[in-house]
């Protein structure tokens, strides 16, 4: 009921754009755009007597227990962001800093929690703690010791914001691979989509940026070129013949990503799969409706390896697509193609076919392309002697 009417009403005020209504999601909301601002709307149940000047932080804990747990996930993104405002130091600072690094995270490619790096939230806490050991630190000094600071942190402890209450947490030495904890009860890892091959990754540009500044160099808002960094890529394309139907494919196939990457890097301590922290357009594809992701890999085998074979993967994250989603259908489809660098061709950005976009999306069909499909059984050779995936 409240999704159908905030979108009637949304949708009839000036100025908002209804993007997407999301109900089924861990964090149900409504992505919109006010006057070209980007905002998801939340929603939360809370069981109890409450008033129109409800204060979400001093909610009784009577109250947060009879909460399910999507609820919970909701009021606690403000709740967490409100508790971060009240610890520190010196708040003109910590924005500007803050809205540096969020720049850098963009920048470079690592800034999206559904992708397994870190979202708003995240780069608040890791900013919000190094505010706090530096209270009359500059900015420029904020930022330096931001990036000295969790290059050289030992992930086996979570960060943790001083508060006035003390925070627990146990650590799952599994799932927690990089532990930010929330400042807000029930305390959790908010980077729990966090993977060995995006902590890797992270950690690298957090250390080319704190050299970078050592040298008195503060290009470090450059763009990365995810494109130039892997000598080849994995295409996963999602498509469909309609666009609702592509829209929750997708969806889904994107909530599901982390999972694969946790997959290739069970085969060995030697792999780093980074995902691209966006959708693309495919380009070879015949349909309308579609979209991809890339993969690129870098692999550095214990010495004695030989191979690796990443069809197992593969076949059992597509197995598993299409058994666990509920609304999948035979005109659902999903593509695994392996393309060397030089072979990827032009890559397009792809844009959200939202409510609001009645025409539909067209390409340009590339007919030169050499591709290696994960899918036949002549070409699943995805293996490596010399450190990098074959040719």
């Amino acid at each position: 009921e409240f999704f159908k009417r905030a979108r009637s009403k949304c949708t009839k005020a000036d100025g908002i754009i209804v993007k997407k209504v999301i109900e089924d999601a861990i964090v149900p909301m409504i992505q919109l755009t006010v006057y070209g601002v980007e905002i998801d709307l939340l929603f939360g149940w809370i069981i109890s007597s409450l008033s129109r000047d409800l204060n979400i932080l001093n909610i009784p804990e009577s109250s947060l227990r009879r909460m399910d747990q999507q609820s919970l996930i909701s009021i606690n993104g403000y709740r967490d962001g409100a508790t971060i405002l009240r610890v520190i130091p010196n708040l003109d600072n910590f924005r500007a800093a803050t809205r540096g690094i969020i720049l850098f995270a963009k920048r470079k490619g690592i800034y999206s929690n559904k992708f397994g790096f870190l979202g708003g939230i995240g780069w608040s806490i890791l900013m919000a703690v190094i505010c706090q050991k530096n209270p009359k630190a500059s900015v420029a000094i904020l930022l330096y010791k931001f990036f000295r600071y969790y290059t050289n942190w030992n992930w086996g402890i979570p960060v943790v914001l001083s508060l006035s209450t003390r925070v627990t947490y146990k650590i799952n030495e599994v799932r927690d691979v990089l532990p930010i904890i929330s400042p807000s009860k029930p305390h959790k890892n908010i980077a729990r989509n966090a993977t060995n091959s995006t902590k890797a990754i992270m950690l690298q540009h957090f250390e080319e940026a704190a050299n970078s500044i050592a040298n008195g160099n503060w290009d470090i808002w450059e763009p990365d070129n995810f494109f130039m960094r892997y000598k080849s890529y994995l295409i996963i394309t999602a498509e469909s013949i309609s666009r609702m139907s592509f829209n929750r494919w997708a969806d889904w196939i994107e909530s599901r990503l982390v999972g694969l990457l946790v997959g290739f890097e069970n085969l060995s301590e030697g792999v780093i799969a980074h995902l691209s922290n966006q959708r693309y357009y495919s380009t070879d594809s015949g349909f309308d409706y579609n979209c991809c992701w890339y993969i690129g890999f870098a692999i550095n085998l214990p010495e004695g390896s030989s191979k690796i074979d990443f069809m197992a993967v593969v076949d059992e994250y597509e197995n598993n697509l299409k058994s666990r989603f509920q609304f999948y259908e035979e005109t659902m489809y999903v593509r695994f193609n392996h393309k060397k660098r030089s072979r990827l061709g032009d890559i397009v950005v792809f844009t959200d076919q939202t409510d609001n976009i009645e025409d539909d999306q067209g390409f340009e069909e590339s007919t030169n392309e050499h591709t290696i499909s994960f899918k036949s059984s002549q070409t699943t050779s995805f293996y490596h002697e010399d450190g990098s995936l074959a040719k």
